[in-house]
């Protein structure tokens, strides 16, 4: 077990700087899908919502200041998708990265850099993702995985010594969230996913989700986009969980 958690410092410390990719008129979306966004249960979304196509669930969904439903067809969705093709040119040909393939996102502690997996990253039930930012308050990760980012019921991120959710980025084929009665999942980031995204029951994220070519279905979510002037990152600097207060 040494000898593995030495190899994982090691790989760390190599990691390419990350930079802050162009957001655009997704700054101030919460969800964003080019095909459909369907919803049960009571997700809250502090963020603009909007979808290529069409949007279901929305109520019992809640589309909260600062955000807004923005209807298929609208303009803004138009610039959305063109911002998100540029958000996902621009992150995915970040690095050279730590290659990190095979390698469980549960018990890692990341530096800011570029990370990869050619195949799915996994969180195992309860598992803890943490981020060290080493002090530096612009500290920004990029996270390529190739196929399935998948987050088991439980799981939850920390960032330690500074940094914020807000740099924090994944780039992947696509992502699921997973739903156990009593376990919230705690995650942070901009997600951008090629294709579906599923987002089980409770599920608080400080972030956003996009998909390029999906779909997006959340059930019982809590999502705020990290901008700074919205978000007070309760978990910046420390090792507590997060708490949105959206998911009761």
């Amino acid at each position: 077990m040494k000898c593995i958690l030495l190899f994982l410092f090691i790989s760390s410390s190599l990691s390419t700087i990350a930079t802050l990719p162009p957001l655009g008129v997704l700054l101030n979306y919460g969800l964003f899908a080019n095909v459909t966004i369907g919803n049960s249960g009571f997700t809250i979304v502090s963020g603009n919502v909007g979808a290529g196509t069409s949007i279901i669930g929305f109520p019992p969904g809640m589309v909260i200041p600062l955000g807004v439903l923005v209807s298929p067809g609208n303009s803004l969705n138009f610039m959305a998708y063109s911002d998100l093709l540029i958000l996902s040119a621009n992150l995915s040909a970040q690095g050279p990265p730590t290659v990190m393939t095979g390698t469980p996102l549960a018990g890692l502690t990341l530096i800011p850099g570029v990370y990869f997996w050619a195949t799915s990253a996994v969180s195992a039930p309860n598992g803890v993702l943490t981020l060290d930012a080493q002090n530096n308050t612009d500290a920004v990760w990029v996270i390529q995985i190739t196929d399935v980012l998948l987050v088991d019921f439980g799981s939850r991120m920390v960032i330690i010594n500074g940094g914020s959710p807000c740099n924090v980025f994944w780039i992947v084929g696509e992502s699921t969230f997973t739903a156990f009665t009593g376990a919230v999942t705690q995650y942070f980031g901009t997600i951008v996913a090629g294709s579906t995204v599923v987002m089980g029951g409770d599920i608080e994220l400080i972030g956003a989700v996009f998909s390029i070519a999906g779909s997006i279905t959340t059930v019982n979510a809590g999502i705020v986009p990290c901008c700074e002037d919205q978000c007070s990152c309760p978990v910046c600097g420390s090792s507590s969980p997060m708490t949105t207060g959206f998911i009761g």
